[in-house]
């Protein structure tokens, strides 16, 4: 048996192996809207309780890297208080650097071991934790539990994210693979490179049976993932998923319990097709043992858990009634589609296939209007006035099928939900201004985020543009300094393999590229309303 002292050693020789990891290949960090305060308290409020105001909340992050997810929202949120702590020193230095960059002055970064963390006096009313628990150690998954515990104000929320089995299996299988065919490599760079190379190979040729099949799937996948993720994913030192019992068991040996998964959608049983009769039954009044359902007919490998503190646990409401969405904001992505339904004629379908169908005109309408605001929210109290304003006479019949239906909208994920509405600004204007954090990062990187808490990838166009958008330069000054940046070599245009020097040709790549550039910012919500301009 392991001595109390030999445990301690070889949890600190584990912390520092994985200290060194992250700082050699440091993790991408970017922003997860799911994990934003405003996501998360608005799933709270859905399920009744009265979360604090984002806008003077505190915030920790556990696990925070480079500041990607929280140095945005400290941007947009400056009464608001944020701290983040990695284990990494790399990426704490360049959280803290792009931070000084913005003159973010509530905002900090330490860099700590979440074993170490000293309890704040005040409390956090959100605790993010995305992308830790499932990758650290025995000991750490407690510490981020009772940190969580401890640490969170009386009605905050704890976000954690984590690998779920039974859905995670066959991922563990190719790791377990993985991690055997370079057990002797020391060296990440070599690690990571025979290790995609091995993901090709499993893909190429594994055997044609069922065994084979899973395995061909997680490689394909795999094979499309960026090098950080496939190397903090599969060959780190740790990867433990569990189950969503075992996680609340955990949980709750801290006091803490489930108030819901960051996305609605997940936890209503209808959407999972024929088995949500099966679950509900098998489930009964145990919403544990109901998630735990879904989990093994859905296949689901990821959660993102919301925790509050146990005396919280009276005041949750499971059935959410439409009358909360009234002080929402949604998100949208959507776009109508014609039908051929006689019952239903009105459909607006998303990205991913999510449909709603509607034969209510007034329904349709408000549905037009979401559509017309994106990238930007609408709320329910807009769409009534819009709907008022364009003289539709609305009874109270129609204004409660409008509520309904985006509530419905909402529970199959067609809508987002914000407690903070999002107002993006339009190309069209003279003068276009971009958010302030996007034309920074321009300038140090070829990724941003936008209004939505969402991330952006930025072209060499694109880099160039963002920092000149700041409501003093209209179309011409833009494409003048585009011009400048051809005749300068910054940036080339090239057409059929062959480079464009032609100045007629400059000029239409140029009118071309600028159109491009502002039509996709204003699509990706990273304009700014013309009348925030001077503020930006």
């Amino acid at each position: 048996m392991m001595t109390e002292s030999a445990e301690a050693s070889e949890f600190s020789v584990a912390q520092a192996k994985v200290r060194t990891s992250y700082d050699e290949v440091p993790y991408a960090s970017y922003p997860y809207a799911q994990s934003h305060p405003c996501r998360i308290a608005a799933t709270a409020s859905l399920l009744g309780l009265t979360p604090r105001d984002v806008e003077t909340a505190s915030v920790l992050e556990i696990g925070c890297a480079a500041g990607g997810n929280l140095i945005p929202m400290a941007a947009a949120y400056p009464k608001a208080r944020f701290l983040g702590i990695d284990l990494s020193s790399k990426q704490i230095d360049q959280a803290r650097a792009r931070a000084k960059r913005l003159g973010l002055a509530n905002i900090e970064f330490r860099h700590q071991d979440v074993t170490s963390f000293e309890k704040s006096d005040r409390g956090y009313d959100y605790i993010i934790c995305h992308g830790v628990y499932s990758w650290v150690s025995d000991p750490v998954r407690d510490a981020i539990l009772g940190l969580c515990a401890s640490t969170l104000s009386p009605d905050g929320i704890a976000y954690v994210s984590y690998n779920v089995l039974p859905g995670w299996r066959p991922r563990q299988v190719v790791r377990d693979a993985m991690l055997a065919h370079v057990a002797d490599i020391a060296d990440p760079a070599q690690r990571l490179s025979q290790a995609r190379a091995f993901i090709d190979f499993l893909n190429a040729n594994a055997p044609k049976s069922p065994y084979g099949e899973a395995i061909r799937e997680v490689a394909s996948w795999l094979g499309s993932m960026g090098a950080s993720y496939v190397f903090h994913e599969f060959l780190e030192i740790d990867n433990a998923p569990c189950t969503f019992k075992d996680f609340m068991k955990a949980a709750n040996r801290n006091g803490l319990v489930f108030l819901g998964e960051c996305e609605l959608r997940s936890m209503l049983p209808e959407n999972y097709g024929a088995v949500a009769q099966t679950i509900r039954t098998l489930g009964g009044n145990d919403v544990v043992a109901a998630e735990q359902y879904i989990d093994v007919f859905s296949g689901r490998t990821f959660r993102q858990t919301l925790l509050v503190p146990a005396a919280r646990l009276p005041a949750i409401s499971r059935n959410v009634s439409p009358d909360r969405l009234a002080s929402l904001h949604f998100l949208s992505s959507f776009a109508a589609v014609a039908t051929d339904d006689p019952n239903f004629p009105h459909m607006f379908k998303d990205a991913i296939g999510t449909t709603f169908k509607t034969r209510i005109d007034n329904v349709r309408r408000a549905f037009q209007l979401i559509q017309a605001s994106q990238p930007g929210s609408s709320s329910y109290p807009q769409l009534l006035d819009q709907l008022k304003a364009a003289g539709r006479p609305l009874t109270p019949a129609d204004q409660a099928e409008i509520l309904k239906s985006l509530q419905t909208a909402l529970m199959i994920g067609l809508l987002t939900a914000s407690t903070r509405p999002i107002e993006a600004g339009r190309r069209s204007v003279e003068r276009p201004v971009a958010l302030e954090v996007a034309r920074s990062d321009a300038v140090h990187g070829t990724s941003t985020v936008n209004l939505r808490h969402e991330p952006v990838e930025l072209d060499v166009v694109a880099r160039h543009l963002l920092p000149l958008l700041d409501g003093t330069n209209d179309a011409a000054a833009l494409a003048a300094s585009l011009n400048q940046a051809v005749k300068s070599e910054t940036i080339g245009f090239v057409r059929e393999g062959q480079r464009v020097t032609d100045d007629a040709e400059i000029e239409a790549c140029i009118a071309d590229h600028l159109g491009r550039v502002l039509r996709q910012l204003e699509g990706q919500a990273v304009l700014l309303p013309s009348e925030t301009g001077a503020k930006a």
